[in-house]
């Protein structure tokens, strides 16, 4: 407590009264005011203290009695905050951020603080987290401020009361609403203001408690979510042979809150809407090409928005190298997505990406030794694609629920036709308690669902089984490894196989598209130029 030690005895210096109150806290008279008007809170929290006036500006206050911001601090360098993945948060008395550690970690801060609250309250920042624990409350925040929520693991959170504590700004009400539909439909979250000043941290400093904030107004959550927890709770106390009656009774208490979106519709309506999709012109169908025109004709033109799309083939493949390939010429062509790779950092994504467009030596582009004959080939491809509308994602671990939250959001502000995910069972599932098929289950799921929500197309890579790889024989739809729903969710599954002659591999790769819900099951062979990063 040395800051707050420093402070009240800057007070006292200047024969002013202070009363203290424990447990961190002091009440101090202001300069120029009677002693008895103790109209100045001083609260400690962590490392630093807040001082608030309700008489005077606390910064006149403050240079009154000869102390600057980084005297509010037990260290003038700042606060440093620790989070349980080893992320260092580093924040000086002139609010500049610095970070280092585990950069990249998804914890929440005080994640592991969490477990055994009812209550959890969610901040912008770390200071405010601690300003609440001053008051007694259990707090959490991610990191890098506002707008970043579903970059982290907010699974601490699921089940539990969490009251969000919104920042008086524009972005903090944007990071709330986040936060809010983030953890829709698993907490019961709700939005608060500060009864004074901007953030968590000064309705503290002005001596307001938790129980001061008041509910903020605009923040809305669907009534199916109300709906469907209620169903859920009756499921788990009715017998087993009431249930399905049950579902239904609740089925059709959403059908009337769904007025705007009726879910019949008669038959001749639709037809008029399908004259219309099907003599659309060409220049407003949004089929989304492959690098394979043999594919393309396959896929009845190319990918679909609202459909799901698996590559999948054994370790070493090329599954993620398909992946990269589809993802890049798709940006080239005009079409906006966005690559979330859990295998590769940014900087191999690159240089596949590069390697692949300037038909390029990958090698050379690995170890960083290119030749003036590729470094031309790639500065000549690179100048033509450094505007494409490409987003780029190696954050690891990911979940679907943040992939589909970032997706969303390019959705709304700048376009999204799709996403590519590379590759499916290294995504993190939303409860890791569930046994393994379960999670990808989870997953997949996910994915089909996200696909139809925000009318994209999802091409993902998934891992075969290895077992069948030492009978060299073409893979199957059944050896998708670890959960069958693979199968089921995907509109289009393309299986990568590797023709051996001799035990020799013959510099081709067919695809094998073994479910097509768009039309034929058969195969392509192409060209496998992996010392350039990319089929056909």
């Amino acid at each position: 407590m040395i800051a707050f030690e420093r402070v009240v005895d800057a007070f006292r210096a200047q024969g002013l009264n202070v009363k203290e109150n424990g447990h961190g806290k002091a009440s101090a008279q202001a300069p120029g005011h009677s002693g008895a008007d103790l109209s100045v809170s001083i609260t400690h929290i962590g490392d630093q203290v807040l001082v608030h006036s309700h008489s005077d500006p606390t910064d006149a206050v403050l240079d009154a009695v000869g102390l600057s911001m980084s005297d509010l601090f037990d260290t003038p360098k700042g606060s440093t905050y620790e989070y349980p993945d080893n992320r260092i948060v580093w924040r000086s008395p002139t609010k500049q951020f610095r970070q280092s550690g585990n950069t990249k970690g998804t914890s929440l801060y005080r994640a592991d603080r969490l477990a055994d609250a009812d209550v959890v309250y969610m901040a912008e920042g770390e200071k405010d987290v601690h300003a609440l624990e001053s008051a007694g409350a259990v707090a959490t925040c991610t990191a890098m401020g506002a707008g970043k929520a579903h970059l982290f693991d907010l699974t601490p959170l699921h089940g539990k009361k969490v009251h969000i504590v919104r920042d008086m700004d524009e972005p903090g009400r944007a990071h709330a609403a986040q936060v809010l539909e983030l953890l829709t439909g698993k907490a019961d979250a709700t939005v608060w203001e500060p009864a004074a000043g901007k953030d968590a941290a000064d309705h503290i400093a002005a001596g307001h408690g938790l129980d001061d904030f008041t509910p903020a107004a605009g923040f809305v959550v669907s009534p199916l979510v109300g709906i469907l927890e209620k169903a859920l709770d009756a499921a788990r106390t009715m017998p087993e042979s009431d249930v399905i009656a049950g579902l239904y009774r609740y089925l059709d208490e959403i059908g009337t809150t769904q007025e705007s979106a009726p879910r019949l519709r008669k038959f001749d309506a639709i037809i008029n809407d399908w004259w219309t999709w099907v003599d659309a012109p060409r220049e407003a169908v949004r089929t989304i090409p492959t690098p394979w025109p043999e594919l393309d004709d396959i896929l009845a033109g190319g990918l679909h928005p609202g459909r799901s799309y698996l590559f999948a083939g054994r370790p070493g493949g090329g599954k993620s190298l398909a992946l990269t390939n589809v993802a890049a010429y798709a940006a080239e062509k005009g079409h906006p997505g966005a690559l979330f790779s859990v295998e590769m950092g940014t900087m191999e994504i690159a240089s596949r990406i590069l390697a692949a467009g300037g038909h390029a030596e990958y090698g050379q582009i690995t170890s960083r030794q290119l030749n003036d004959f590729n470094r031309g080939r790639v500065a000549a491809y690179a100048h033509d694609v450094q505007d494409i509308p490409l987003w780029v994602s190696d954050q690891a671990p990911i979940s679907i629920d943040q992939i589909r939250a970032q997706a969303r959001t390019l959705k709304r502000t700048g376009g999204l036709d799709f996403v590519a995910v590379d590759y499916v069972q290294l995504l993190k599932a939303g409860d890791s308690r569930l046994p393994r098929e379960r999670q990808i289950a989870e997953i997949s799921w996910g994915l089909k669902t996200m696909a139809k929500e925000l009318d994209i197309a999802v091409i993902s890579a998934c891992q075969l089984n290895r077992a069948p790889a030492k009978e060299r024989r073409p893979p199957t739809i059944a050896e998708l490894r670890e959960s069958g729903a693979l199968e089921q969710d995907s509109d289009v599954v393309i299986l990568l196989h590797h023709n051996l002659v001799e035990g020799q591999p013959t510099g081709e790769v067919d695809l094998i598209v073994g479910k097509n819900r768009t039309g034929k099951l058969t195969q392509i062979t192409l060209p496998f130029r992996g010392y350039q990063a990319r089929i056909g």
